[in-house]
């Protein structure tokens, strides 16, 4: 896993140079926001299939350091993603293509609403507020750019901003536990990579 992180990060800087050379900024922006989604679903595959079991035991911090480590990259990719969005192009793009664009930034979104919850089973140490205020410009930003609601993108947006909201009142201590778990099961879902085939 990471070999194939420094692999990309070596793609992405030989061929940042030439496209920036050779064609204009609008157009190799999509090219980053690939980079920055191919990374990420790089690393959350990883950790779908990391055993986090026994992962808080003392015979087991080689691996949740390195758990931590691959989440840490999961989070910046996710993050490069939803900054994206401030990107008057990008956001013009979500209009000409609407599954690609949506998909990545509402996976990402969602990855986002898990780490909330996960942070603290694991020890991971996050600004909430910064990361649900993330979320909440990525669901305003896609209720105004998708312009067909009768799609399974525009259903899908639906279900992260429930789960958003839920989670948002929950870090306040308004749900129960019950509650929350619920809720992150329903987030867990949406953290599943979105095949754009099967939209």
């Amino acid at each position: 896993n990471l070999h194939w992180n420094s692999h990309l990060n070596g793609w992405l800087s030989e061929w940042i140079g030439k496209l920036t050379v050779h064609i204009k900024v609008s157009s190799w922006k999509p090219v980053l926001l690939y980079f920055h989604f191919a990374k990420f679903l790089l690393n959350i595959n990883y950790l779908e299939n990391f055993d986090k079991s026994n992962i808080n035991s003392r015979e087991n911090q080689d691996q949740k350091e390195k758990y931590l480590y691959i989440l840490s990259i999961s989070k910046t990719s996710a993050l490069d993603i939803l900054d994206m969005l401030f990107d008057n192009d990008i956001q013009r793009l979500i209009r000409v293509s609407p599954v690609f664009f949506p998909t990545a930034f509402i996976t990402s979104g969602a990855f986002i609403l898990k780490l909330i919850h996960i942070s603290k089973i694991v020890d991971y140490d996050v600004d909430e507020t910064y990361l649900l205020n993330s979320v909440s410009f990525l669901i305003d930003i896609l209720n105004e750019k998708i312009s067909v609601r009768q799609t399974p993108v525009y259903e899908i947006l639906k279900k992260l901003d429930k789960c958003y909201q839920n989670l948002k009142l929950s870090e306040k201590g308004k749900e129960t536990d019950k509650g929350l778990d619920e809720k992150v099961d329903k987030t867990a879902e949406l953290t599943k990579p979105i095949n754009p085939l099967d939209i």
